[in-house]
């Protein structure tokens, strides 16, 4: 999820916890491979207060992939249709807006070739490759290496199906959803894009490891 996506979810926090109740969403995203089984046992508790299980839904998904937003607001739309307005009207501060477009301009200046001699031998390891996977597969990530494909936009059914294909092989199954990963989204299943994830996830020695590798 971007961060423009995250801030909308946390400006509109309240309302959110105030309106919408996780059962008439909860379905969808798991319908459209955003959530697992895991993630509606874990947020549907019914031990849990109907603000609790929202919120908990809340705190998933900014790390469920790059479409969890917009499959948030489609879950939303039919019940909710003021919750969605809102989300999408909401102005991201302007603090934010040029914090973001900073980000953006050092990827202009390496298209117009005005890289510095660092970027540029970064630059063939940023895509996925066989040595970084064997890093990653190889970690304590592996163990919960579900979120972090999650997070990475594999959809649940895809995980699933490796899952079946490669039953008690963990590494395996992990290695095989990176590759799917990175069949999905080509050039952009970058190491860099990995190593942001794998940081949301609390995985920082691993993601200290590729940073190391692709210096």
């Amino acid at each position: 999820m971007n961060d423009m996506d995250k801030t909308r979810l946390r400006i509109n926090r309240s309302l959110i916890l105030q309106e919408v109740r996780i059962e008439h969403v909860r379905d969808f995203l798991y319908q459209e491979g955003i959530i697992s089984e895991e993630d509606m046992d874990r947020c549907g508790n019914v031990t849990k207060t109907p603000r609790e299980r929202i919120a908990c839904l809340l705190d998933l998904l900014p790390r469920r992939g790059p479409e969890a937003y917009k499959a948030f607001c489609s879950g939303l739309q039919e019940t909710y249709p003021w919750v969605v307005e809102k989300l999408n009207s909401t102005p991201i501060p302007e603090t934010q807006t040029k914090t973001l477009s900073s980000t953006v301009l050092p990827n202009k200046e390496m298209n117009t070739g005005e890289t510095s001699e660092r970027q540029r031998i970064r630059e063939p390891y940023t895509e996925l490759n066989h040595t970084v996977i064997k890093i990653v597969t190889r970690s304590e990530a592996l163990n919960k290496y579900k979120d972090v494909v999650r997070a990475l936009g594999v959809p649940q059914p895809d995980i699933d199906q490796i899952e079946y294909a490669n039953f008690r092989d963990l590494q395996e199954q992990f290695y095989q959803c990176l590759l799917k990963w990175q069949s999905r989204e080509g050039r952009n299943a970058t190491v860099v894009r990995l190593i942001e994830v794998l940081r949301e996830e609390d995985y920082n020695s691993v993601a200290d490891k590729l940073d190391g590798y692709i210096d």
